[in-house]
């Protein structure tokens, strides 16, 4: 199916992003994290970090500039983090991270070792995901997914590629679900407010608590990202051609089933 390219005019410059230079919390540059930054320069993964792209209780995202000039993200763990707990329960049933200790910098550390891990699993099997360049200690430099320095918009903030035909992008997003199942792989927290929208469709991002379907709560947790995409893009769908059905897109995750309409 060809995709159409939307008209609509991509956000400007946002004047909140360009003040969120001067607003990045205590305790996101440590004195580690900011040994690991050199070691990302002195290696040449890139030459300035720039500003702060993302913000949020668990990590900030930098635009950062390469020496081609091109840019790439770093996302930085706090290792501050009051949330660290939460985490736990994704990383304890994980054979990966089986023997990491219910601490917070283990935990922190570990959580973005397996962003990286789960990206370059997902980006290996075409999934649509930013592509990872970089992991070490609480940092994970990744893909840049935008223009001119400003990222792509959210699904939850830009809406469908295409609002006439928003199932571009759910077939797109399911069919990333799919494989990602096929591989071995569930995201765990997949919603409209971590799949970007981009020129070349939807893009899946905020990997770390993805887990193994060995995971004993993976199936809980497809389960969840199934309702998630369904409820958001069933107000976009005309009830007289498309109704989603949970049971059946589920089972076409799961490849029990060629179709789910």
């Amino acid at each position: 199916m060809v995709r159409k390219r939307s008209k609509r005019k991509r956000p400007p410059k946002s004047i909140k992003q360009l003040k969120e230079i001067n607003k990045v919390e205590e305790k996101v540059f440590d004195r580690n994290t900011l040994l690991a930054i050199s070691y990302f320069q002195n290696h040449k993964i890139f030459e300035t970090l720039d500003y702060p792209i993302s913000m949020g209780k668990e990590a900030v995202v930098f635009k950062a500039t390469a020496e081609s000039g091109n840019n790439v993200a770093v996302k930085i763990y706090r290792v501050e983090n009051p949330t660290f707990i939460n985490m736990y329960k994704y990383l304890k049933g994980d054979p990966r991270f089986s023997k990491i200790k219910k601490k917070r910098l283990d935990i922190i550390l570990n959580w973005a070792k397996k962003e990286f891990a789960n990206l370059r699993l997902a980006y290996r099997n075409k999934v649509h995901v930013p592509k990872p360049i970089k992991w070490r200690r609480n940092i994970v430099v990744m893909e840049f997914l935008g223009k001119h320095g400003i990222p792509y918009p959210t699904l939850q903030s830009y809406g469908p590629t295409d609002p006439e035909h928003p199932e571009y992008d759910f077939d797109q997003i399911i069919n990333d679900i799919r494989m990602m199942y096929k591989i071995g792989l569930v995201h765990a927290d997949i919603s409209e407010y971590n799949i970007m929208i981009t020129d070349n469709g939807p893009y899946i991002i905020d990997m770390a608590q993805a887990v193994l379907v060995k995971h004993p709560l993976s199936e809980q947790f497809i389960k969840k990202d199934v309702k998630n995409i369904i409820k958001y893009f069933d107000k976009y769908f005309k009830r007289e051609l498309v109704e989603l059905d949970n049971r059946k897109v589920l089972e076409y995750v799961k490849g029990k089933r060629e179709e789910y309409r």
